[in-house]
């Protein structure tokens, strides 16, 4: 084992050293000197969970060293039920920001000094039971945020309609609009979940085929497609799209495909391999050619197992079963699916509506009586509600920063940079759309008044408010998004970064959006890179992907890439199955090595959490040094010069704040 480790990191410094022509440059021999030395800052970064049982400065020296002797050189406080029980675990002994903790963690920190220990952080300002930003709303309430709801009501004139206020709302702003009729087509147009079989979990591959003639090509093709849990999409033979994915992120939300380059006149095929890893199986789709649209349904063609040609127009099917109907869009266990519309025209903006006008009311009064005209109106009462921490509050952030990093700048500020090597961020929560500020701050930015222009956060607005001046629907949400995202980064991401800074420490984090797509993280973060951008070191955990947080690194200079991995992967793995995970990960980007996890305690080998224990508990714990030597060596090696970028890929988030709207 240990061999392997040798020749595989030789390896790699011999095929820089290739790559380059030869050996070394004048100058450069520092690197051949530098990497013969395993760096301890480039270390594993283990989180080190105070749970389970009682910490003591007893156990903590014991394993403080031991770390040591495993060639860690870095290690991340973190406490599971650090204000009382959670998850299953009793609560942490001490709990959370104690003096007794406070006593702890001081101690701590003396003693990673001497053996050569960095001590991170974790903010507990995500994954969390320590309700820190409940703490401040407490003692503040005005620190507390507000979202914009609204009220829908059709409505049918002449006559007067009364719209009352939700009893937890404000009113903010009354809207009358009319509805475009909808056009759709004449055919059925809703698409079914199909698939080989009705016994779904016992069928991993169909391979679907549905065949249609052409006399001329369309002007437009759209293929909208899921499937639970993977499909490979085929038009005439040409690979057009792929997804593979075990949880709800896959099937819940179909993609789309423009397939008009694929076609031709005369016969055409549109082919599918399904995959089901387990649990229901299901294929939905529906292919708008024109005006006219084919749906999955029972005349799709299908196969249990792959056959030479099946993907080629001229394939015979005949002796090919039909599909197997589930059930229609809608059905259990799949519900809502984002995106599938079957054959009616997809509204991308939302519903469109015209003629919006504004109805003038008294905000501070809650029922408000409007007189309707002839004809059918649509009403819209907005109201704001109470929410969560307000993170567009600026001192409202600067006291949620204050109880733990504050805390830490007033007791520890000699430590800074040094045995405080930075702080670790883990799921941290969704950031407002709406707030107090936000009003007030949008018409200095934008030059004109949100609360206007509502009806075009949540409707599509085809006529621009009946003005040729006014802002278009993509406009009004594009502005909100970048107000609102702004205003996050303002109160507390560039402060958390400048903090750090401020110290020569580093910040993680592993986000609830852990592969950075712009659908998921635009929806929670509003805009991913402009606010994830404030941390020294982006990342993910293992079910996430490296590349979008090398692409945050490398677009703002930032150091390294977090890689947090291992989460209930289980207690068998080896060294080897480890090295072969964590290849990957460093080939797509990740620099900085966080295995989840390293316990205080197991309480007698009752306590766990997302196991495994990377620590020495495990048997191959003592040939860990020669892993966490290759992982420092490889992690400082990727973490040196400039990366050479030769690809750029668009990240849409103006697309994704023009279209997914409130």
């Amino acid at each position: 084992m240990k061999q392997f480790f040798s020749i595989f990191s030789l390896s790699i410094v011999f095929f820089l050293i290739l790559v380059n022509g030869s050996v070394f440059s004048d100058g450069q021999e520092w690197i051949y000197k530098e990497f013969a030395e395993a760096k301890p800052d480039f270390s594993p970064v283990p989180i080190w969970w105070w749970s389970g049982g009682k910490v003591t400065k007893e156990g903590i020296t014991w394993q403080l060293q031991e770390l040591v002797k495993g060639g860690i050189h870095n290690a991340i406080i973190l406490n599971l039920a650090p204000s009382g029980p959670l998850y299953g675990s009793a609560p942490d002994d001490p709990l959370f920001l104690t003096d007794e903790w406070w006593d702890l963690f001081a101690y701590t920190l003396q003693v990673a000094k001497q053996v050569g220990v960095r001590i991170w952080f974790y903010d507990q300002l995500g994954f969390s039971g320590a309700g820190l930003q409940a703490r401040v709303v407490r003692d503040n309430p005005p620190y507390r945020g507000i979202d914009l709801k609204r009220f829908v009501k059709e409505v049918t004139g002449p006559g007067a309609v009364t719209l009352e206020t939700p009893a937890e709302g404000n009113p903010l702003a009354l809207f009358r609009s009319e509805k475009l009729v909808e056009e759709t087509d004449s055919s059925d147009t809703t698409p079914e979940w199909i698939w080989g079989s009705k016994n779904t979990e016992n069928t991993p591959h169909v391979f679907f085929r549905r065949t249609f003639e052409l006399t001329e090509l369309p002007p437009k093709a759209i293929v909208t497609i899921s499937c639970d849990n993977g499909y490979e999409l085929y038009i005439n033979g040409k690979r057009i799209g792929n997804e593979l994915v075990y949880d709800t992120d896959g099937w819940e939300t179909a993609e789309v495909f423009d397939v008009l380059p694929y076609l031709q006149t005369g016969k055409n095929v549109m082919a599918v391999h399904g995959t089901n890893l387990g649990g229901p199986g299901g294929l939905i789709f529906s292919l708008r050619i024109g005006e006219k649209v084919l749906l999955s349904d029972n005349q799709c063609r299908i196969a249990l197992e792959e056959i030479p040609n099946w993907l080629n127009v001229d394939f015979n099917d005949d002796n090919w079963k039909s599909a197997v109907v589930i059930g229609p869009l809608g059905c259990s266990p799949w519900d809502k699916v984002n995106n599938m519309n079957g054959g009616k025209a997809l509204h991308a903006l939302g519903k469109p509506v015209v003629r919006v006008s504004q109805i003038p009311i008294n905000i501070s009064e809650r029922n408000f009586t409007v007189d309707i005209p002839e004809g059918s109106y649509q009403l819209e009462l907005f109201y704001t509600v109470p929410a969560g921490f307000d993170y567009h509050n600026p001192a409202a952030c600067h006291a949620l920063l204050d109880i733990l990093h504050g805390e830490i700048e007033r007791r520890f500020p000699e430590e800074l940079g040094k045995t405080i090597a930075g702080s670790f961020q883990d799921e941290f929560p969704p950031t407002p759309r709406f707030s107090y500020l936000f009003m007030e701050e949008f018409k200095k930015r934008k030059g004109y008044d949100i609360r206007d222009y509502l009806p075009a956060l949540f409707e599509d607005v085809t006529d621009r408010f009946g003005s040729e001046t006014a802002p278009n629907t993509v406009k009004v949400r594009c502005d909100a998004a970048d107000v609102a995202a702004s205003l996050a980064e303002e109160a507390f991401f560039i402060p958390l970064h400048q903090w750090h800074e401020k110290y020569g420490m580093l910040c993680g984090y592993d986000q609830t959006v852990r592969n950075g797509d712009p659908f998921r993280g635009e929806s929670y973060y509003v805009d991913y890179f402009k606010t994830m951008r404030h941390f020294s070191v982006p990342g993910d955990d293992m079910d996430g992907d490296c590349k979008p947080h090398q692409s945050i690194a490398d677009l703002y200079k930032r150091p390294r890439v977090w890689a947090e991995v291992f989460h209930s992967s289980g207690w068998g793995q080896t060294l080897e199955e480890i090295a072969i995970l964590f290849h990957p990960w460093l080939l797509n980007g990740a620099t900085l090595f966080d295995p989840h996890a390293i316990y205080y305690s197991i309480h007698g080998s009752y306590w766990e959490w997302a196991p495994p224990d990377t620590g020495w508990r495990q048997p191959y714990f003592v040939h860990y040094k020669t892993l966490a030597d290759y992982n420092a060596r490889l992690c400082w090696l990727l973490s040196r010069g400039n990366h050479k970028v030769e690809v750029a890929v668009i990240h849409p988030s103006t697309t994704t704040h023009a279209y997914i709207g409130y």
